[in-house]
C-alpha cells in the first residue's frame, strides 16, 4: 500500500516532522510518487516497530487501570514471579542482577509497565497479576467459609444493626426504671442501696440477655450458608466431569 507521508505518520502515531526526518536521513524510503510503500520492508519495519510500541502502549494503560487498586504485596508477588520466568531470578548471581530485581520488586506497577513496555512482557505480567487476584480471592472465600474472615456487609447489617437497637434499649432503661427507683427510696430510706443495684441490674440483664447467644446464631446461619454454596459447587463439578466424559465416551 502506498500512503502519503502525513498518512504514513498517523499510522505510526508519530509527527509528519519526525516522517520528514527518517526521509531525509534514510530511514524511510520515498518512491517515484513520493509515497512511502508500506510493502517496502525498510518501511515495514518501522511501521511495524511503531504500531507495536503503540500498542504495547495501549496494553499497558489497560493493564494500570485494571490493577490500580492492588496492593503493595501482590506488586511484590508479581514482580518476583515476572523475574523467574524471565530469566532473573532473585538470587541470580552478580550484582547486576540483584540491582536490577531489588529495583524492579520497589517498582509501582505504572513503573513496571512503563519500563518493560513490550507486548510479551505486558501480557506476562497481566497474566501473573491476574492469577495472583484469583488466588487472593479464592483465599478470601476460603477465609470467609471458615469464619476466619466475616464479611463487610454482613457486620454492617447484621451485627451493627444489632447493637445499634441494643444501644438504644440500653438508653430506654434509666427513664422506665426512674420511677421505681424513686418509689424505693420513699419506701424504704436509706436502706434501699441494694434493692437500687437490683432494679438496675435486672433491667440492664433483660437488654444484654441473649447478644452472646444471637452472634453466635447469626454466625451459625453464615457458616450454613457458605456450607450449603461449597456443596452446590461441589455438586456443579461433579455433574461437569460427569457430562465431559460421557461425552468422551459418545
Amino acid at each position: 500500500m502506498e500512503v502519503k507521508p502525513a498518512e504514513f505518520a498517523r499510522m505510526c502515531s508519530v509527527s509528519k516532522v519526525a516522517i520528514s526526518s527518517k526521509i531525509k536521513n534514510g530511514t524511510l524510503i520515498l518512491n517515484s510518487g513520493k509515497k512511502l510503500d508500506t510493502d517496502n520492508p525498510v518501511n515495514r519495519a518501522y511501521l511495524d516497530k511503531h504500531q507495536a510500541k503503540v500498542k504495547a502502549q495501549l496494553e499497558s494503560e489497560k493493564l494500570e487501570r485494571e490493577f490500580s487498586g492492588i496492593g503493595a504485596e501482590a506488586q511484590r508477588k508479581a514482580a518476583s514471579a515476572f523475574l523467574a520466568t524471565s530469566g532473573q531470578a532473585e538470587d541470580s548471581p552478580g550484582p547486576a542482577s540483584k540491582t536490577k530485581a531489588g529495583a524492579m520488586l520497589d517498582m509501582t506497577i505504572r513503573q513496571l509497565i512503563r519500563s518493560y513496555t513490550t507486548m510479551d512482557n505486558v501480557e506476562k505480567y497481566a497474566k501473573i497479576l491476574r492469577d495472583l487476584t484469583t488466588a487472593d480471592e479464592r483465599e478470601q472465600k476460603t477465609q470467609e467459609r471458615r469464619l476466619v474472615q466475616i464479611p463487610k456487609d454482613f457486620v454492617v447489617q447484621r451485627l451493627f444493626g444489632y447493637t445499634d437497637t441494643l444501644m438504644n434499649q440500653l438508653l430506654d432503661v434509666p427513664e422506665s426504671i426512674c420511677d421505681q427507683i424513686i418509689a424505693t427510696v420513699k419506701s424504704q430510706g436509706d436502706g434501699c442501696r441494694n434493692d437500687i443495684i437490683h432494679i438496675i441490674s435486672d433491667n440492664l440483664t433483660k437488654c444484654i440477655s441473649g447478644t452472646k447467644e444471637y452472634f453466635i446464631s447469626e454466625l451459625s446461619s453464615l457458616k450454613g450458608k457458605y456450607e450449603k454454596t461449597a456443596a452446590i459447587e461441589s455438586k456443579q463439578k461433579e455433574l461437569a466431569i460427569q457430562i465431559m466424559e460421557e461425552s468422551g465416551e459418545e
